[in-house]
């Protein structure tokens, strides 16, 4: 009896401290633990674009310079890789011909001249007669037939002077812009076609051009506003540039092409020097945010982590653009906050979050 007792007073102590181990550890298993974030603001910066791209810096115009009438060469006024400017003569063609079919044009319209004269005497004698009933007034209608056909015959052969003249003028060929030339194509002697052969071939070096491909994700982004320096390396200098244009067309290779303008009316720039061109764009806000922050699902398009109001994580889509060294740019609607590291949290997921 007693025994039994004992083993009674034994099991009743057993399953009370098991009772008591369970009380204690149960809230710790009902417990929940809360992960603790990191939320960040979108950050609102005044911000350039900057690209930086190698070029070749050519000639803005080439051209081969032929002749407009047709002569012998006699004479050049040029020499090969020497500079000349605008209006200054290169060859000189034979002007003989020109200059006898000019002569004879003088000579015409002095005829006709001196013949109007004449004319124009008689008319004004017979029309005072006439006005004295002293002559018929149909022999005055015959002069003034007369006066008004060499009056037209007079101003046809004037514009054959001016334009023998223009021939003769045309027989020294001049620059039709300021460049170098670069080859002088024919011999003295040798016979000049009019619009044939080729007297030289002439750079026009005070305008420099250099093309730049940009990737299509600068597109809309740099404009003729936009800041053009390029470095020469050979001959370690920095020359400012202007943007003539910007192309309206993304090629094959998601390019698009700028046309920058460089001033070289000193000359002391080459063509076709290597140059790396710094293009930077007017500063414009823009939203940033971290790239741990951003997971990109696609061209210009990503997704950010939020916490709503219950405090659950909430997965969001946004609009990327160009990434800075501040972080990414991001469009359209784009939330207060956002996760800093998407990566340690799960969609729907119950979190604390601290800026």
């Amino acid at each position: 009896m007693k025994v039994f007792s004992l083993i009674m007073i034994l099991i009743t102590m057993l399953v009370s401290s098991c009772n008591e181990g369970n009380a204690t550890e149960k809230p710790v298993e009902e417990q929940k633990l809360v992960k603790k974030v990191q939320v960040i603001k979108p950050l609102k910066k005044q911000i350039s674009v900057r690209i930086e791209s190698g070029t070749t810096l050519k000639a803005d115009e080439e051209s081969k310079i032929t002749a407009e009438v047709s002569a012998p060469l006699i004479k050049w006024f040029v020499e090969e890789n020497s500079r000349i400017q605008k209006g200054d003569p290169i060859a000189k063609l034979d002007s003989v011909n020109y200059e006898i079919q000019k002569n004879q044009a003088v000579a015409n319209l002095k005829s006709l001249e001196s013949k109007y004269i004449s004319v124009q005497k008689d008319y004004e004698r017979i029309q005072r007669l006439v006005e004295k009933e002293s002559f018929p007034r149909q022999q005055l209608e015959q002069i003034e037939s007369q006066v008004d056909s060499l009056k037209s015959q007079i101003v046809v052969a004037t514009e054959a002077v001016e334009l023998a003249d223009r021939m003769v003028q045309k027989t020294t060929v001049r620059a039709p812009f300021s460049g170098i030339v670069t080859s002088k194509k024919i011999a003295l002697g040798e016979f000049v076609p009019a619009g044939g052969k080729d007297l030289i071939t002439l750079v026009k070096t005070d305008v420099l051009e250099a093309q730049i491909s940009v990737s299509e994700m600068y597109f809309g982004k740099i404009d003729s506003d936009s800041d053009v320096t390029l470095l020469l390396p050979s001959i370690d200098k920095k020359i400012k540039g202007r943007i003539k244009s910007t192309g309206k067309n993304i090629d094959s290779s998601k390019q698009f092409s700028l046309i920058v303008e460089i001033d070289n009316r000193s000359g002391s720039i080459p063509a076709g020097i290597y140059a790396v061109a710094e293009i930077v764009s007017k500063k414009e806000e823009r939203l940033l945010i971290p790239v741990s922050a951003i997971k990109e699902t696609g061209s210009n398009s990503g997704e950010v982590y939020t916490v709503d109001k219950e405090g659950k994580v909430r997965k969001m889509p946004v609009t990327t653009a160009l990434v800075f060294e501040d972080g990414t740019e991001i469009r359209g609607n784009v939330p207060e906050f956002v996760i800093k590291d998407l990566s340690s949290v799960s969609e729907g997921e119950i979190v604390e979050y601290s800026f």
